[in-house]
């Protein structure tokens, strides 16, 4: 079987998730069943990626409405049939433009599965939080707040809704399938669509090292890590220091380390500085998988995610994690206080609390990293993968009848 991976960006598992996730599965897929697997993106590479030559193409016109310009179909239809692509993974679901470009699959033979790799309205239920950032790039940021409000909320949903609702019926129509990341985000689409389609099915990212090697607890230091990009939308390390800045003192054998790099860093930097925080360590962007198995606790501190591969990859170490209850997926990982820790969204206080708690009970800690190990095994990539293939069988089994 041939595949092609319709993305935004060139594939480079040095980026973020959904690059590495679609890199990942690609491999599994190549390695394991045999199929063929290219990539097209819709933007072109920069200096500072490393393109996989053998997979990697871009289309030929750029322009952020990638689907109205004629060169772009016509490339696009003339992929699919000169390389004989028998499924189309959009890996921008909930990307009007490049969905529409997506569609075209269908008029030539190929079956087309639609991804939306992040949550369908996370982002919009604590807005006061994921707007900050753009509001403060206009020196408003101090008009936060108001987003809190009743009706705030409701108009910034009303809005939403009335932009996303036609591209979701659109969607799911045109798909054959439209995978969702988790369970919880059914109900999110029955939101905004009154029900969910029957064609929306939900399937994890795997762990593709869940079970194998063993983890040495001995090896965990006290050590506190945060991983992600340094953004003031989704990621908010700005909390994290926050957070640390009230803990730091009590814990004069604690360390905190943050791995990740983007707008956001210099910063972050400035605001560690301006709180005067010790025993804060930034990274840069770094390889994470060198620094969770000896890293004891994962702060994470973000506004939306879909689902997150950095709760499980702390937790398939014996790392555990803590994370704001902000968005539904968190829940399909976390078994609050059994391998992991939820707080509410967004109070850093409390946040502050219950890390300090684990901070001072090494016992408690140690079980709650022998359940997260246990609780990795759940995304291991057979079972995962096991059910891509069954929908890969379910569109053939479906074109021979």
């Amino acid at each position: 079987m041939n595949i092609v991976y319709l993305t935004y960006r060139i594939v480079d598992p040095m980026m973020g998730g959904v690059e590495k996730n679609t890199a990942t599965q690609a491999n599994y897929f190549e390695q394991t069943m045999g199929h063929t697997t290219w990539y097209l993106a819709t933007r072109p590479s920069n200096p500072n990626n490393r393109p996989d030559a053998k997979r990697q193409f871009y289309l030929p016109a750029l322009g952020e409405i990638v689907s109205t310009i004629p060169e772009n179909v016509e490339f696009f239809k003339n992929f699919l049939k000169e390389h004989n692509i028998d499924v189309v993974i959009n890996q921008m679901g909930m990307d009007p433009e490049v969905s529409r470009l997506a569609y075209h699959a269908r008029s030539v033979g190929a079956k087309l599965l639609s991804v939306p790799r992040c949550s369908i309205n996370g982002h919009i239920k604590h807005a006061r939080y994921t707007r900050y950032g753009m509001l403060k790039k206009y020196h408003v940021g101090f008009l936060a707040p108001l987003l809190s409000l009743g009706v705030s909320q409701k108009i910034v949903r009303m809005i939403h809704k009335r932009k996303f609702k036609g591209h979701l019926q659109e969607v799911c129509a045109n798909s054959d399938w439209f995978i969702v990341l988790s369970e919880q985000h059914k109900a999110e689409i029955a939101d905004y669509l009154g029900q969910c389609p029957s064609n929306v099915i939900a399937i994890n990212n795997p762990y593709p090292f869940a079970g194998v090697g063993t983890v040495d607890l001995s090896a965990k230091e006290k050590e506190i890590l945060f991983v992600g990009r340094f953004d003031s939308t989704y990621k908010r390390p700005d909390f994290a220091v926050r957070i640390w800045a009230k803990l730091f003192r009590e814990f004069p054998d604690w360390t905190f380390r943050m791995l990740g790099d983007g707008p956001e860093f210099n910063n972050t930097v400035t605001l560690a500085k301006k709180l005067k925080v010790e025993r804060v360590i930034f990274e840069g962007f770094k390889k994470s998988e060198e620094f969770y198995p000896k890293a004891s606790l994962l702060m994470m501190t973000s506004t939306s995610e879909g689902f997150p591969m950095t709760l499980v990859e702390s937790q398939g170490a014996g790392c555990v994690p803590l994370a704001f209850q902000s968005f539904s997926s968190v829940v399909d990982i976390i078994d609050d206080g059994k391998n992991g820790v939820l707080v509410k969204p967004f109070d850093c206080d409390l946040y502050a609390k219950k890390l300090a708690s684990l901070m001072k009970d090494d016992a408690r800690r140690r079980e709650m990293a022998i359940n997260a190990v246990e609780k990795s095994k759940e995304f291991v990539t057979e079972k995962i993968y096991g059910k891509w293939l069954a929908v890969f069988d379910s569109l053939f089994s479906q074109a021979k009848n």
